[in-house]
């Protein structure tokens, strides 16, 4: 039996109003949106990465909520998490748990959505992030770049590396070391020019892929359904 992949419907979701009250974001900050699973690994994610480089891009504007998933599973990876942001004031970490529609609710309240994983199955955030309008900063590999287009997105430079220290979840291979100094740039950027952002921000709505416009996923579908 053939399998082929179909990219996920992302027209299907809706599209919440900002709630910055619901989740007690300051309305003159610019917030900045990371979120991962420890049950994905942590060294997948790559939460580090992306906490160093937001350190070194952010002035006195910004504020980073970092949303973690399964840190009751993971205490260890989780209170090494905390401690290490533990005396910054411009990150906050987030363990609520959320329904679907919190989740967006929370991704709509957000300025910037930011992901410096080593490699992604999808990368379902980034992509929902781009529905809802938001400018997106992850690395530039795995299948996220399939959907993160120049105009809305920034993709941060990479080194391909063995894959050490998961396991045998990942087997052998390589995946991605992302360059932190070039997406504290990007992100620097990003913060500080306000009229760039809503540029990129803009944009989303002009990304033509297939994952956003209803009648190509239709016909995408159609094309890969045997006829009966």
């Amino acid at each position: 039996m053939k399998v082929s992949p179909a990219p996920y419907p992302l027209y299907l979701n809706l599209r919440p109003a900002p709630d910055r009250l619901r989740f007690g974001l300051p309305d003159e900050k610019v917030v900045v949106l990371m979120a991962f699973d420890l049950r994905s690994t942590a060294q997948r994610k790559n939460p580090q990465a992306a906490l160093r480089s937001f350190q070194k891009a952010a002035t006195g504007n910004a504020l980073l909520v970092c949303k973690v998933v399964g840190a009751d599973l993971y205490p260890e990876t989780f209170q090494a998490l905390r401690d290490e942001v533990s005396t910054d004031p411009t990150i906050r970490l987030m363990t609520e748990n959320l329904s679907a529609e919190d989740m967006a609710a929370l991704t709509a309240s957000s300025d910037i959505v930011l992901s410096l994983h080593r490699s992604e199955g999808y990368g379902l955030l980034l992509a929902e992030a781009i529905w809802l309008g938001k400018p997106t900063l992850a690395t530039g590999w795995s299948a996220n770049v399939e959907f993160m287009d120049q105009a809305s997105s920034q993709l941060v430079d990479f080194e391909l590396i063995p894959v050490e220290g998961d396991g045998a979840i990942y087997r052998t291979g390589r995946w991605a070391a992302a360059d932190e100094a070039d997406a504290a740039e990007k992100l620097a950027r990003m913060l500080r020019d306000d009229a760039w952002r809503s540029e990129l921000g803009a944009a989303t709505a002009r990304n033509g892929h297939v994952s956003f416009d209803r009648d190509a996923w239709l016909a995408m579908t159609a094309r890969l359904l045997p006829l009966v």
